[in-house]
């Protein structure tokens, strides 16, 4: 079927020639098209349609093609519907079958499109982080530590060579420290270093980090797992690092020649995309940064970006340092090595030279103990790390689970306590208490999990010992005048021994 502007032209050349044939020659038509318009124009209906739409081989097996682009959520490809139309007796060609599906998918996802409500973010709120894969230096792999604020959109990439643990503590205290504050909240994926593992839809957090956030005054919130839509900012922080910083055709970046060449490159993206105009609010980063520094929380007293410290040897046979009569572990693959040891606020700081000689880098970070004590970090002599936003609510995954949040309403306040506690061993633990319920009965238990999540009891054997002791629902305790006195005691113990009312 023709346009309008198609058609106003045939009727112009018709005008001008008033001929059918030399008409359909210069405006690339049959003539039958020509003598159709022009007689529509006299009988003064040319708005109608010229061609109703025809009848195709494909429309049998429409309603087909639709239901495999449901059933694979508008992912189907049409090779793979076409062997599957032929099968039922299809016998056109692989190209309209293209178009079908085409037309089905495009359909579906305008029923299935996900819209999001607009976040409208808080000064000094959220803040979230990713990682990811950075280009290699002298032949050892490297990591980018992307970190995004939400209000100000104030971006920060560093560059690493691991991301366990220690390594994503300090790149944590590197950034709120170039912040110059803590937000209240930090959001990132469900990673092994922050979460080992889930239950009952909650996540499992881990205790250090769980530490390390009170010590800093935040908190680490997770995203849902395979969801990175709700945490759009940070996603977005790694693409454009990647694009920028990773050496490739695009960019016309050459390899990286040291670490500090890559740690310099990080630092020119950061000024490059924080000083321009932001597409959102029309504004450079960097000056909404400066207003809401005044909602982030205040650093701890002790700067992260303190002196290295003072130089240790780890032990080359059990792989610890000593430091003010105590003893600490190290990575193992740093034994016999020269490291640098400082004290910051209540945490002892490990920083070892990488291989390439490009600087110092945090491997260990550990709680101050006393004199004699031996602290250490099972992840150093493991190789890898063992192995999770706000409002969460338990969902059971399995008949103990909705047993156990069966009790009452307080029992899913406890294992939510629980696990932002980084408690251990809960599933044993889920097993106990669901027993107990079936012996002493769910109000009682119910009323024990209160006062064990009010008092942070999440021990094997608590709600047992908090049950002996009696809950605060049934307890009570007579006030100490109500006793009667010893005096008391034996005057009404000798009453009418000797047959008079005298004691």
């Amino acid at each position: 079927m023709k346009s309008t502007e198609e058609i106003m032209k045939i009727l112009q050349v018709y005008d001008q020639t008033l001929s059918y044939r030399e008409t359909a020659r210069q405006c690339g038509c049959s003539p039958h098209t020509v003598i159709a318009y022009v007689k529509k124009r006299r009988q003064g209906a040319l708005g109608d349609p010229l061609k109703r739409p025809r009848a195709s081989i494909i429309d049998p097996y429409r309603a087909k093609i639709e239901e495999l682009v449901a059933e694979s959520s508008g992912k189907v490809r049409a090779k793979a519907v076409c062997k599957r139309l032929k099968n039922m007796g299809y016998r056109g060609s692989d190209r309209t079958v293209r178009s079908a599906v085409a037309a089905a998918k495009k359909a579906y996802q305008k029923q299935n499109r996900r819209i999001f409500r607009p976040w409208v973010t808080e000064p000094g709120h959220w803040a979230q982080f990713d990682w990811a894969d950075g280009p290699a230096v002298g032949g050892r792999k490297t990591y980018l530590f992307c970190a995004w604020l939400a209000w100000s959109r104030y971006r920060i990439v560093l560059p690493v060579y691991d991301r366990k643990q220690p390594s994503l503590i300090g790149c944590l205290s590197e950034a709120m420290a170039i912040f110059g504050g803590t937000p209240a909240h930090w959001l990132t994926d469900n990673q092994k270093a922050i979460t080992p593992g889930r239950i009952a839809n909650l996540p499992l957090k881990h205790p250090e980090m769980v530490r390390f956030a009170r010590h800093y005054g935040t908190t680490m919130q997770l995203c849902m797992p395979a969801d990175p839509q709700t945490k759009g900012g940070s996603e977005r922080t790694v693409a454009l690092a990647k694009q920028d910083l990773l050496p490739s055709d695009l960019n016309l970046r050459s390899q990286y020649q040291s670490f500090g060449e890559l740690a310099d490159a990080c630092d020119e993206f950061m000024r490059e995309v924080n000083t321009r105009a932001h597409r959102v609010t029309r504004r450079a980063p960097i000056k909404m940064l400066a207003e809401e520094r005044r909602s982030l929380h205040p650093l701890p007293r002790t700067p992260f970006a303190a002196a290295l410290g003072r130089e240790r040897t780890v032990d080359p046979g059990d792989g610890l340092i000593a430091w003010e009569s105590a003893r600490y572990s190290a990575p193992s693959e740093l034994a016999g090595e020269k490291v640098l040891v400082r004290e910051q606020g209540d945490q002892l700081i490990i920083s070892a030279r990488s291989e390439n000689g490009g600087g110092w880098r945090e491997v260990a970070r550990h709680r101050l103990a006393g004199r004699g004590a031996r602290v250490i970090d099972e992840d150093h002599y493991a190789g890898d790390p063992p192995p999770g936003a706000l409002r969460r609510e338990p969902i059971p995954q399995n008949p103990l689970q909705a047993e156990f949040l069966g009790i009452g309403p307080n029992a899913g306040r406890w294992l939510k306590a629980a696990c932002d506690a980084g408690a251990g061993r809960l599933g044993e633990k889920l097993v106990e208490i669901v027993e107990l319920a079936r012996l002493e009965g769910r109000e009682d238990v119910d009323a024990a999990l209160a006062v064990a999540e009010h008092c942070e009891r999440f021990g094997f054997g608590d709600i047992a010992s908090i049950l002996v002791a009696g809950s605060p629902r049934r307890l009570h305790r007579p006030p100490e005048d109500a006793f009667p006195r010893q005096e008391t005691l034996k005057g009404w113990r000798d009453f009418g021994a000797n047959g008079s009312r005298d004691a």
